[in-house]
Order: C-alpha cells, then structure tokens, then sequence
C-alpha cells in the first residue's frame, strides 16, 4: 500500500508579560499523533521503511525542551476518513484544507472550554473539572486529555511528499520530501479562537549508497538501498528539527548568569538539548518610548561547554563571545538554530611546475605556471558529536585554469601555446579557534588529487597527481553566518613524470 506519514503537534505558547522574564525559556509540552495516510501513488514506502521514517521524525522532533502528550486518535477519525474517501493524489495545499475542514475545527471547540467556563461563571475547581468532563465526552476523549490540548497554542504538520529514487553508474540516491506546515492559535478581543497559517515550506533530504555495497549502520548491516533511505530519511528529519528550532516562540532563551572577558555561562545545558557550538544571539532588553520592550541583538556567541543540569539543574553552560564587546550581567542568550553544515568557496592559486629532461644528456629544464581556481566545500561539523568544538570534516572541488605563455617546454610540443584547465578534488579536516574581536585562526589538512590539462585544437596532454596539504588562515566574522578571510598552504606531491593524451 502506498503510505505518507503525517505528525500532528500541538504545541504551547507561553506569553511571559514582565521585562525580566521576556526571553525566560518555558518547558513546553507537545501534543502529537502518528498518522499513516494513504497517498500519492508515486510514493511507495515499505513497512520496514515507514517504520523506521516515523522513529526519525519522532527522535528529530522530540527534542528534550519539550514535554510529549499523545492526541486521541478520535480527534483525527473525521480527518483519516475523508483523506482516504479523496483518492490517491492528495497535494500539500489541499492537505491544509483538510486539516482546516476536518481536524482543525475540533481543536479550537476544546481550547474555547476555557471561554465557556468564564461567560457560565463556573468559579470552583468542582464546577471546572464537571464541565471539561462533560465536553470531553462529547467529542469521545476523556477530560485530562482534553486539559492537555486546552493550553496549547501552535499546530505542526510535516508530510511526507515525495519519495524518489535514482540510479547512475554505481550510485544509488534516494530523495525525500516534506512539506512542513504550522498554524498559529490567535484569540480575538471576544475570547474566541481561530488558526492562522503561520508557515508553510518544503523541506528535502538526500541520501546516497552504492550499487551493490552493504554498510554498516546504526548497529546493523544494511544494503546500499536501505543505506541511502535512512541517510535521508535522517537529513529530512534534522531539516525539520531546524525549522522548529527556528520558530522565534520556540528559540531557548536565558538570561546570562556571569560575563567573563570573552565569555558567558548561562542556565541551560544536557537538558534542554545543547549541544556543542550551537550559537546564541546576544540580547539586551531596553524599553521604547511607547513604555513596550523590544529586543536589540548586540552580539552572538557559540556554547563551548555544555553543563549537565538533568540531575543539578544549578549547572551553567558557557559560551565564547565570537560577536560584542563592553557586555554586562542582565543580557540574554536567545537561540539562533543553524544545521551543523558550512559551504566554503574560495579562490585559490598554486603554483604547477613542469620539468623537462633531455634523454641524451640527462639535463632539466624547469618552468613555473601559476594556476587559478574557484574551489567549494561541504562541510559538517563532527566536533558536535565528539564534544570538541569547531572541528570540521567535509569534501570540495576546484575548478580554474592558467596561462602557458611563459612554458617554452610546452609551446615547443604543441607548437604554440596551449590551453589550460585545472580540476582538484579534495577531502579536509578543519579545526577552527576563535580570538578576540571577530577573528579566529584556522588550521587544517587536505587530502589532495589534481588533474591538469594542456590542450590545442585536437591535441592534448593530461599530468594527475595525489598528494597531501597543509594550511593555516585567517578570518573575520562578519556576521554569525559569515566569515571571510585569507590562506596560506603547502602541498606535498610526489614528482611524476607520467603524461596521458596524444
């Protein structure tokens, strides 16, 4: 059968109303349900696939700042029956009318019982608890599970879309994608509730294997097929996880408890999910001459020690102040969610050296060219999951060329002078670590092929190589999510006198 997976989560929303507690991080709960819907027909997801999606979505979304509370399945009932009654081609717009119609309504008849009690003038604790009982029963859940949904505020949405895959050479790729949807509860002045569509946009993850591989993964052998599955079905689920962390009602706030020099400690750690190099932005409160409090960033930092609060909740994460200057006791930390992942591009020169020997004499002619490039990476942050801040690992490609017009050797073979292209590949482990005042020093470790190319109409001659670099730079942040800067390195290759083409 084909299957797509829709979880629904309520979540609350705490309005603190003094300036002191404005950014104060409030443990939330969520409401959810598991849903399995059928859907486009294109979408074939196999149990053993959909069960293992669902577990993702759920371990990405259930992050430890929230509380979890199930949602009757009753309360969906309507919403299931009338997908399934629609056929098997269902878009993601048509998914919110549904919702809208079939689901939304219900909600909004729980979360007005508060308003109800009010205009009946229902006073006691006694006279509360009958009345939540009596509309509970009405809609088929029992009273505590409505309280629960009472206090909530945001609908989540993420549905599952697409599910492609594709084959070339020896690669195996497999495309997941969502569209994540998320209403807002809005009141109006007479106490009555509504949903307002907040955000609406499609999230994808990638997962790649190779044709015929097994790996190991998550304890367990799997094939190339599976492989790539669940490398994307975990891309999709951390891209979610983001665009919830990203929700300014639910970025992690604090109020900063000690400045250092070029650093800051904060009450939140283990417990609320943080981990290594998650940055916050710096914020202090300061009122407008309408007598409102508004937030004004003045600076950002990223967590380099995370505390362990779960048992000793008096525990202090701490953070290196990347971004401001002159800070005092009284600011706040508020969360600024980013993947754990970096494109790097630059422009490169290094210098290739050709080397001539004459057969007969044994005499070496050698000559210089300089080489240009434009070079990106990927990169990922393994130092997440090592505790070690700001190491890096990832993969780029260069693509440049030169000018031969001062290489005699090579004008003299194709009797002029030759075009030149250079493609590099390399793989990278980078470490970062942050001065003072914006800037950091970058250390890192490349794993290097190049291939160059000298060519004239139909003739070419092709030099590969492999070697190994080392680089140190410098940079600036610009900003929390930009840096730019200069560097230096030193490749270390094996001189070899083999040449391909004719």
């Amino acid at each position: 059968m084909n299957r797509v997976f829709i979880i629904v989560l309520i979540l609350p929303f705490i309005l603190t109303l003094t300036m002191g507690q404005e950014l104060k991080y409030e443990r939330k709960s969520i409401s959810y349900v598991d849903v399995l819907l059928v859907s486009n027909p294109e979408i074939k997801i196999e149990g053993k696939q959909a069960s293992y999606l669902t577990k993702k979505l759920r371990e990405y979304i259930e992050m430890p700042r929230f509380d979890y509370n199930p949602i009757p399945e009753e309360l969906v009932a309507d919403f299931k029956s009338e997908l399934g009654s629609r056929g098997s081609s269902i878009s993601l717009d048509e998914i919110v009318e549904l919702l809208k119609e079939k689901f939304v309504p219900k909600i909004i008849e729980i979360l007005d019982i508060e308003k109800e009690i009010r205009a009946q003038g229902l006073l006691t604790e006694a006279q509360r608890n009958s009345f939540i009982a009596t509309k509970a029963k009405a809609l088929g859940i029992t009273a505590e599970q409505a309280m629960k949904i009472m206090n909530s505020a945001f609908i989540y949405v993420p549905v599952i879309s697409k599910y492609n895959t594709y084959a070339y050479g020896q690669t195996y790729t497999v495309e997941l994608s969502a569209g994540v949807v998320w209403y807002r509860v809005v009141y109006s002045e007479d106490g009555t509730s509504n949903l307002k569509l907040t955000v609406k946009k499609e999230t994808r993850g990638i997962g790649v294997g190779t044709i015929g591989k097994e790996i190991k993964h998550e304890g367990e052998k799997v094939d190339y097929k599976e492989y790539a599955f669940r490398t994307a079905a975990i891309a999709l689920a951390r891209d979610i996880q983001v665009a919830i962390r990203d929700i300014p009602e639910f970025r992690l706030g604090a109020q900063v408890a000690e400045v250092y020099s070029n650093a800051i400690s904060f009450p939140m750690g283990k417990r609320e999910g943080i981990k290594i190099d998650d940055g916050f932005d710096l914020v202090e409160l300061q009122e407008n001459p309408s007598g409102g409090v508004i937030q004004k960033k003045i600076g950002f930092a990223r967590v380099i020690q995370v505390a362990d609060n779960r048992s000793n909740p008096n525990r202090f994460s701490k953070a290196r102040v990347i971004i401001g200057r002159g800070l005092e006791p009284g600011i706040y930390v508020s969360e600024r969610p980013r993947l754990p992942i970096d494109l790097l591009v630059s422009l490169k020169s290094n210098p290739f050296t050709i080397t001539l020997t004459d057969f007969w004499s044994g005499e070496k002619q050698v000559e210089t060219m300089i080489g240009y490039s434009i070079h990106g990476e990927l990169l990922y942050n393994l130092g997440r999951n090592l505790n070690i801040s700001q190491l890096w690992v990832g993969g780029g490609l260069s693509i440049g060329g030169g000018s031969a017009e001062n290489l005699d050797i090579m004008k003299s073979i194709f009797g002029d002078k030759p075009d030149v292209s250079i493609l590099e590949y390399n793989a990278v482990l980078i470490k970062r670590f942050y001065l003072p005042y914006r800037f950091s020093v970058v250390g890192r470790a490349d794993l290097v092929g190049e291939i160059v190319n000298f060519s004239k109409n139909d003739a070419e001659l092709n030099h590969s190589g492999l070697g190994f670099s080392l680089g140190l730079g410098i940079e600036y942040i610009a900003t929390p999510d930009i840096n730019v800067g200069l560097g230096l390195g030193y490749r270390f290759f094996s001189e070899s006198e083999e040449w391909e083409g004719g």
